[in-house]
């Protein structure tokens, strides 16, 4: 009985596998270091956060993803990704946020450092 083309196979042959996948495994660590390349997050006080604020929807994160796990992970999916947000708690954790020294955040939005001056002018 011969070996037949598919559609694992059509998939290993046409796919450039990221750093983080070995061809059977993903590395979960190495998977974290990578989304964090292209995300700024941190992990504090049970929630995460990006430069924008919280992240106050965590099935938007686990979308992420699954996105990027899609074309390797091939069993247990759900699983993966909850192994993978647990790790991102631990590897993201601070004790506090850090200030940004241009900006003032308010409750119903953000003073810039350079649109602040033009706002007293304009009150006074």
């Amino acid at each position: 009985m011969g070996w037949t083309w598919g559609a694992r196979a059509w998939r290993a042959a046409s796919f450039e596998a990221p750093f983080w996948f070995d061809g059977k495994s993903i590395n979960e660590a190495l998977f974290c270091d990578d989304f964090f390349s292209r995300h700024r997050l941190v992990y504090i006080n049970g929630a995460f956060f990006t430069p924008d604020g919280r992240v106050t929807d965590e099935l938007a994160l686990r979308g992420e993803i699954f996105e990027e796990l899609r074309c390797c992970a091939v069993s247990n999916i759900p699983r993966k990704i909850s192994n993978i947000l647990e790790l991102m708690k631990l590897a993201a954790r601070v004790e506090d946020l850090p200030p940004e020294q241009d900006r003032i955040h308010v409750a119903n939005g953000t003073i810039f450092q350079g649109s602040l001056k033009s706002i007293l002018i304009t009150v006074l």
